[in-house]
């Protein structure tokens, strides 16, 4: 889903913010997902993979996190390169 999102921005001139937008969001996706999996596991019974889904959801939370870190910095340097008619590519 990743690469069909970065495809879709290549041709946009600030595509660095929009798959860094992306890149956030899907973590969110990803976390939500999980935690639907482990409600399913709970209503099942299923202990056994409750414990691995919730490392998982650790994981992508964490991780999203680190997403929404990364947006401020990215947005300076995105805007810096712009100001002086330089490109921010991946």
């Amino acid at each position: 889903m990743g690469n069909v999102t970065a495809m879709m921005h290549a041709a946009t001139s600030d595509e660095v913010l929009k798959n860094s937008f992306a890149n956030y969001a899907f973590e969110h996706f990803e976390a939500a997902a999980y935690t639907s999996l482990i409600a399913m596991a709970e209503a099942a019974g299923d202990q056994r993979h409750i414990p691995l889904l919730q490392q998982t959801l650790q994981e992508e939370e964490e991780f999203g996190k680190f997403c929404q870190t990364q947006i401020i910095p990215t947005t300076r340097k995105y805007m810096q390169l712009s100001a002086s008619g330089q490109t921010a590519k991946v």
